[in-house]
């Protein structure tokens, strides 16, 4: 009998690292740890990126539509005009996070946390959509 073990991959921490293996077809990026990065326009529609560390990171203009994003730190993190329909953003941090103009529609975004600094875009009710207040 053959007994194959697989290491656990480790978490991808360089943005264009995550960019190549997305190319390649990868698509499970879970705990990835892309703090402060530049990640603008980049097109990572339907990546799991479950639980990343992703505080400050610009995301401006990318397409993470029917992206895991569960449990995601957004802390800090510029989503302006991101295309982010069907997302699960289910638990997110998204404390002084800038979503402005970022197309929402159909995202969950059940237990996600804000705050006073956080921008909505204008057309999202957080109490409609189970957001929580910090």
């Amino acid at each position: 009998m053959t007994v194959t073990t697989s290491r656990p991959t480790r978490p991808v921490a360089d943005p264009s690292q995550l960019l190549a293996r997305y190319a390649a077809g990868q698509r499970r990026f879970t705990h990835a740890i892309l703090k402060y990065t530049k990640l603008q326009g980049a097109d990572l529609h339907a990546a799991d990126l479950c639980y990343a560390e992703l505080t400050g990171t610009d995301l401006r203009e990318a397409n993470l539509q029917q992206a895991d994003l569960h449990g995601a730190n957004l802390h800090f993190a510029n989503l302006r005009g991101a295309n982010l329909r069907g997302t699960d953003l289910r638990c997110v941090d998204l404390r002084y996070a800038d979503l402005e103009g970022a197309d929402l529609r159909g995202a969950c975004l059940d237990r996600a946390h804000y705050d006073q600094n956080t921008v909505l875009p204008p057309s999202l009710d957080p109490v409609v959509e189970g957001m929580s207040l910090l």
